[in-house]
């Protein structure tokens, strides 16, 4: 049976994500404040720049669908997968949105400072993304499958299902990404070298 190896590595997380998926959000919630603001008043007021803002957050979700329609043009990644993220993506700002404005009301109702009202909102927002997004997972992975899956599902067909195998997200996307039958040798190639590591390892 194959599994997926978990990493928390920032340059293991690029690879899988995407750099732009990464910095896109964070750049266009910037520039967008910076618009709306004015270059003088963002020195004086910090908090609106890093204001989660329903704007903001819709720019930032728009931005993630533009770079989805981009890499699905280029066959980076399939119509399901596709679909995933969109979803996904809406689902941030639906659960940032309302997270943030539960934050701010429950701020309100304690007569909360103004960085306090601020990090309650934020926490409010974390939460409300989470729920979302946990939510969405559940919902979407029943009627569509991520490329990761199905590069998995490859590494699957092909494993002895006596043994464990672990595999990267990386490795189950290049699985699904190539053309069979390329695929199968990649794979096939994959789990024999898996295969040396885990006798090498035994034997020290």
């Amino acid at each position: 049976m194959v599994y997926i190896k978990e990493t928390s590595s920032v340059r293991q997380k690029i690879k899988e994500k995407g750099l732009g998926r990464l910095l896109i959000p964070k750049v266009v919630k910037v520039l967008s404040n910076m618009l709306r603001l004015g270059p003088r008043l963002i020195f004086r007021s910090g908090l609106n720049l890093l204001k989660a803002n329903p704007i903001t957050r819709f720019f930032s979700v728009v931005s993630l669908v533009i770079l989805d329609v981009w890499l699905l043009a280029k066959r980076k990644i399939s119509k399901s997968q596709f679909v995933i993220n969109v979803v996904f993506s809406f689902s941030m700002f639906v659960g940032g949105t309302i997270g943030w404005n539960a934050g701010e009301n429950i701020a309100s109702i304690f007569a909360a400072n103004t960085v306090l009202a601020f990090l309650i909102a934020l926490i409010g927002t974390i939460i409300g993304t989470k729920i979302f997004d946990i939510v969405s997972k559940k919902i979407v992975t029943r009627f569509a499958t991520s490329d990761v899956q199905a590069g998995l599902d490859i590494f699957n067909s092909c494993a002895n299902s006596a043994k464990d195998y672990y595999v990267t997200k990386e490795e189950c996307l290049e699985a699904f990404r190539l053309n069979s039958p390329h695929k199968e040798k990649y794979v096939k190639d994959q789990l024999v070298s898996y295969e040396r590591r885990s006798t090498s390892n035994d034997d020290n």
